[in-house]
């Protein structure tokens, strides 16, 4: 019989990984605990868990070769990335790869414990890139155009020289309930890979998105700063999060990807559809 656990740490730093253990523990969850990519493949081959919290920088093979393994071999098991070295590049390359969230170092006790609650959430709803929820039957189809993604953290379409984003699939339905949102001010610089806006839930976690283009912003979604659950319930139409000016697009658009009519969200309540 296979041992489950809930989240498999992988983290070389005895003081960080305790840290970690002291934050998730009270909230009932099992932990299995290794210090590289090799540990943490073999404890995949024989156990079973729900999310990955792995460090970036690791002694040999790094976080970014145990995403790549994770990602092909299980693909519905979130990878979050942790890291004391969080530049724009790492945050870029995270989410391309398919990392689930990026964290810095050091990370707040909210941070993580709302990062790993809606990876948990995810793995209970068969909503990490699973087939059904690739297929699904709104989400982002309702986008219009061509859409660019940042992994599956955020969204882009562009009209007329303006980008428009919000939040693409890791986010919606797994977050108990977006009591605030602290987006960006008009006329704020946004740099592409670096946190732009926050969100509290009602379970007192913190959010961070991280933007997906730089640029000047020219306005935040005022209907979600009245609504902040309106990220949940229309992340696709009514609840884009901000208009933005983009400073350096034809370079940006490298990190983003681009999936052709795919719908990645899944109607919710029974198959209702989003309500603009």
């Amino acid at each position: 019989m296979r041992n489950g656990f809930d989240v498999l740490l992988v983290e070389d730093e005895p003081v960080v990984r305790e840290a970690a253990a002291r934050i998730l523990r009270p909230e009932g969850l099992t932990l299995d605990r290794v210090e590289d990519v090799d540990g943490a493949l073999a404890r995949l081959r024989r156990s079973d868990y729900r999310v990955v919290l792995s460090d970036l920088m690791l002694p040999g093979f790094s976080g970014f070769d145990l995403l790549e393994r994770v990602t092909g071999e299980r693909p519905q098991l979130p990878v979050i990335l942790i890291t004391g070295y969080a530049t724009i590049e790492n945050a870029l390359a995270a989410f391309k790869k398919g990392a689930f969230d990026f964290l810095p170092k050091p990370f707040d006790v909210a941070e993580l414990l709302g990062v790993v609650r809606r990876a948990l959430r995810a793995t209970e709803l068969c909503r990490w890139n699973a087939i059904p929820f690739v297929s699904g039957r709104t989400g982002a189809a309702e986008l219009p155009g061509e859409p660019y993604f940042l992994g599956q953290h955020a969204w882009v379409t562009l009209d007329g020289g303006i980008a428009t984003f919000g939040l693409a699939e890791s986010w919606p339905g797994l977050l108990p309930g977006i009591v605030s949102a602290n987006l960006p001010k008009a006329g704020a610089n946004l740099t592409q890979g670096l946190s732009c806006a926050e969100l509290g839930t009602a379970d007192d976690s913190i959010h961070r998105i991280w933007a997906p283009l730089s640029g000047s912003v020219l306005e935040a979604n005022p209907a979600v700063r009245e609504d902040p659950d309106l990220l949940n319930r229309a992340p696709f139409t009514s609840g884009w999060l901000a208009r933005v000016a983009p400073s350096n697009l034809e370079a940006e658009l490298d990190a983003l990807t681009r999936r052709a009519g795919a719908s990645a969200y899944p109607a919710r309540n029974g198959g209702e559809k989003e309500k603009r």
